[in-house]
Parts: structure tokens; sequence; C-alpha cells
């Protein structure tokens, strides 16, 4: 493989040496795609089968690696090529590239249109991947490289899209679609360059039309022919308007139209599909500003509305104890006076009573004094008293026999005599 012998490292087995098979990755037309691991320090990559037979596949492919090496180096938004062997025995080539987890963008439309959930993908999105493929296109453009096979089985996702984004709350989508402001996040890339050409290759075309998908064809049907093709009557197929907006789909004519000299600049797409995202990011943010402050006038109206039933509740259980206690003392108003009649017929006239019959009646009101709790302190008082005076006796006496001879009751009584010189 003489043309590209300076590309490619030479071998003689399946390069187990280097790199480890996991598993297929998908089947195109030029060949099988599989997921490697480089022994060493374990990184995965995606290994691109080709079989050359010929002189002509021999050239092409080698003319496919120098130009894709050279468009990856410079830009963020083409697959990156890492390494690529030749086995001169099966005239087998294999291309070592990045791996992509979200498939390409063929995939991922055919999915969604034929999902059971709604047709489309946030709009944020959409504006940001279109983004990439124009910054991409102008950078690969700045340095003479033309891709001249723009389709969607060409372009690669980073990360698993599905229109089940569109159900999820908003600060959620939200939250996703802010790691896509930046630049260097990468959503989409370019891939095979098989027909690309640089400015030192003959017979290279300008400018090369590919059939879109459903979705994204604004004017003519869908073709099956690469290049540009004459506008044809009728529209069997929905625009972008009525799922995005007119701007995109003025972009989509532009790029559709059967005359070159209208057709936009990668540039041009670049400062007006960031001007779609900025405005997108903008009606976003507002529209989640919305949200934020009306959720934050609901739980101020919801905190007001459980303090006022709280005030409210308090003050029903303030009048209902107030209610019982006026209830406990109206009973026992009421029990007191029972037992005052009570007492009052049971208590015979003054002027009949005899000694006996009045010292049992006030043996029977004491006795009646005590149980109710009344005459407790008093004797708990004389108790105290005879106590007191208990301990004085006990304290006179002491002091009598400690007293001497013939002295009079003094200070000496109370305390001890002091020692003799």
């Amino acid at each position: 493989m003489s043309s590209s012998s300076s590309l490619m490292r030479e071998i003689r087995d399946d390069d187990s040496k280097f790199y480890v098979t996991r598993r297929e990755l998908g089947e195109g037309s030029y060949g099988k795609i599989f997921e490697m691991q480089r022994r060493g320090d374990g990184k995965l990559m995606a290994c691109k089968f080709q079989q050359v037979a010929s002189s002509y596949q021999d050239w092409a492919t080698g003319r496919e690696l120098k130009v894709w090496r050279t468009a990856c180096t410079g830009t963020n938004y083409v697959v990156r090529v890492y390494d690529a062997a030749y086995n001169p025995l099966t005239h087998e080539v294999r291309i070592y590239t990045e791996v992509l987890e979200g498939g390409d963008l063929h995939k991922l439309l055919n999915r969604i249109y034929t999902s059971q959930t709604e047709r489309r993908i946030h709009p944020l999105i959409v504006y940001h991947a279109a983004l990439q493929l124009a910054w991409g296109l102008a950078e690969i453009q700045a340095r003479t490289i033309l891709h001249r096979d723009i389709k969607t089985d060409n372009v690669l996702m980073t990360m698993k899209i599905t229109s089940e984004m569109n159900q999820g709350p908003l600060p959620e989508v939200i939250r996703y679609c802010n790691g896509l402001y930046q630049r260097d996040d990468r959503l989409c890339v370019l891939t095979d360059f098989g027909l690309g050409r640089n400015e030192t290759d003959q017979e290279r075309s300008t400018y090369t039309m590919a059939p879109g998908a459903r979705w994204m064809r604004g004017g003519p049907p869908e073709c099956s022919v690469y290049g540009p093709v004459p506008p044809t009557a009728g529209n069997p197929f929905p625009r972008v308007s009525t799922l995005y907006s007119s701007s995109l789909q003025q972009i989509v004519d532009e790029c559709l139209s059967w005359d070159p000299l209208l057709r936009p600049t990668a540039g041009s797409m670049v400062q007006r599909l960031w001007a779609l995202k900025t405005a997108e990011c903008a009606r976003m943010n507002l529209r989640f500003g919305q949200q934020k402050q009306y959720k934050h006038y609901l739980a101020e109206y919801e905190q007001k509305r459980q303090r006022r039933e709280e005030i409210e509740r308090r003050a029903r259980e303030r009048d209902e104890q107030a209610a019982e206690r006026q209830r406990a003392i109206a009973a026992w108003n009421a029990h007191l006076a029972q037992q005052r009649a009570a007492e009052a017929a049971q208590v015979p006239a003054r002027g009949k009573l005899t000694r006996e019959q009045r010292a049992e009646y006030i043996a029977q009101s004491n006795r009646r004094m005590v149980q109710q709790g009344y005459l407790n302190a008093q004797c708990q008082y004389e108790e105290q008293c005879v106590r007191q005076r208990q301990e004085i006796e006990h304290r006179r006496a002491a002091a009598a026999q400690r007293r001497p001879t013939g002295q009079e009751s003094s200070v000496y009584a109370y305390w001890p005599a002091p020692p003799a010189p």
C-alpha cells in the first residue's frame, strides 16, 4: 500500500498485540466497525475495517486517511483519528478513532420518527447541534478541506439524545441544556471523509448536497441521488417551522437552494445559528425565571395560609379551654352550694342544743374539716410548737446541770463556764 505507507502501520496479524476486540458497533457499505480496547492504558476506540482489493481503493483509502487526519487536528467537531494499520496479507485496513456513545444522527432520527412519544427534539439541542456542525464545516473549510458527503449517517452524537427529554420537568431540561452552552462541550461531530477533498485534489466539487431526513426537508422532497437537484412541485413532508421556528426553516431552505450563489457560507451559518441558540437560551431562562417566581409566590401564599390556619386553630383551642374552665368552675360552685345546703339542713336550732349535742356537732365538724384538709396546716403548726417547747426545756435542763453553785441564771446558762486561770 504505497500511497499511504507513511500514514499506517504494517501488520501481519489481527493487531492483537496492541488492541483487544470487544464487540461489534455497526456495519456499512465500507465494512464493519468494532469497539477495541488499547492495551496499556485501556482506552476504548472504534476500529473501522476496510477491504482494499484494487489500486484505486488503495489510493482512495490513503486520501481519506490523509484528509481525515488533517481535518481532525484543527477542530473539535471532527471524529479524532488515533491510529491506522494495514495488513498486506488480508488487504485489510484498520482505522482507529474515538468512540462516541450517541450513535449517528440517522438512527436517532429514525428512533424519534417511529416512536410513540412526541416526535420532536428540544429546540435548544437542535440549535446547538446545527451550530456545532456549522462550526466544524467552517473550521475545516478554512483549511481548504471539503467534506462532500454531508448526511445524517456521517454525523455522530457524543451522548444519547431522545425525544423523552421533552417530557421531563423544565428545570431538568435547562440543567441538561446548560451543559451544552460552551463550545467545547461537543454534541455532534463529523465523520467519514471518504469523499473529502483538499485544495490539491483535482475534480473537486464546490458544493455537494445530500438528501436529508424527513423532519429537516423544507422544500423539495427526498431524493435518492447525490448532488444538487432541481426544485419540484409539492411539499409532501412537514416543514421545520411547524416543529421549531421559521428562522431555522429559512436557513434550511437557503442551504437547499438550487442556485449555489444563494446558499449560505459556513461562517454566516455560525452567526445565524448562534443568534438562534442565544435567543432560545434567553427564552428558556425567562420561562424558567417566570416559573420560579410563580412557584415562589405560590410557596409564600401557602406559608401565609398555613400560618393563618395555625393562628385560628390556637384561638379555637384557647376558647375551648376557657369554656371548659368556666364549666368546671360552675360545676364546682354548684357542688359547694349543694354541700352547704346539705350541711345547713343537718344543723339543729341553736337554742335547743344541749352541751353534749353541741360537743358532738363540733367534733363532727372538726372531723369533716380534717378530712377536707383545712386543719392540716394548724395541726402541723401545733406540732412544731410542741417540738420547740420540748427543745427549749431540754436546753434549760442541760444548762442548769452545767451552771456553777450560787450563780444566777445568766448567759452562762446557755454557754459553758470559762476555764480556770
